[in-house]
This record gives C-alpha cells, structure tokens and sequence, in this order.
C-alpha cells in the first residue's frame, strides 16, 4: 500500500489496516518515515504481519526495491494499492492543464508498473483517483 504514512488523510494507511485485519500480509511505504510508525500501530491493532518501507516510488530504483523485498519475504503480490502521489490541491475549475498534468505525472504507476513486470507479477491494481476541491452551492 503507497502512500500508508502518516500523512494528513490517513487513506493508505486506513486500507492497509483493513487488509491487514481482513489476513492480508500488508507492505506499506511512503516517503518518510510516517512509513514505520504505520506498520507498528496495524501490526499492534491487528496481530498482522506488516512490513515498511520508506523511499520516493517516483524514483525506479525504490520501486524496484520495494517489488524486491515483497518477493523476497513472502513469493508474490496479489494485491497493489497505488495510493501515494498527491498533487496540486485545487478547485477542479482553476485547473489549468499544465496543474493537471503535474498532478498526473506524480502518479506513481509507471515505476511500480516495470517493476511488477519485471517480476512478472500479476497484481490486483486499486488506484485512488480523486481530485479535492470546494463545492459551492449555486445561489
């Protein structure tokens, strides 16, 4: 599970738990070491076994890692949950497309993508897509 830090919606780190309570081995990453902590508390709540890992998944290298210590640990991964990126955080409608694209590129599909296949590793995707903005109620 990306982006299962200790960031500021606590997404990734909510669906790592459920998996983690629902059986699954769960490894969750971000970018600092909001990582750690995340693994600790699911391990503690849920008696699941959860490892971390912390690295930019932007960068091919940490993806390749992260792909590597799964296989390593337990022969396959059935499941990715593709929550980290983030992005330009702004009303959809003051988008520009250079804003969207950024927002876009930092989706980390790509290096995780040449991973698993390298790998060859068929993989269950859940993407979380969504853009935050303010809705106003029409006057």
């Amino acid at each position: 599970v990306t982006g299962a830090g200790q960031g500021t919606g606590g997404v990734g780190r909510a669906i790592a738990r459920r998996l983690a309570a629902e059986g699954a081995r769960v490894l969750v990453t971000d970018v600092d070491n909001g990582a750690a902590a995340s693994a600790q508390s699911i391990r503690e709540s849920t008696g699941a076994e959860v490892l971390h890992h912390v690295g930019n998944l932007a960068n091919e290298s940490v993806a390749n890692d992260l792909v590597r210590i799964a296989l390593e640990r337990w022969g396959r991964i059935d499941i990715l949950v593709n929550n980290a990126g983030g992005g330009i955080i702004l009303p959809f409608l003051e988008h520009t497309p250079e804003t969207l694209r950024e927002t876009d590129a930092r989706k980390l599909i790509p290096p995780l993508a040449g991973a698993l296949l390298k790998n060859e590793q068929d993989v269950h995707l859940f993407e979380r897509i969504a853009f935050m903005s303010r809705r106003t109620t029409p006057q």
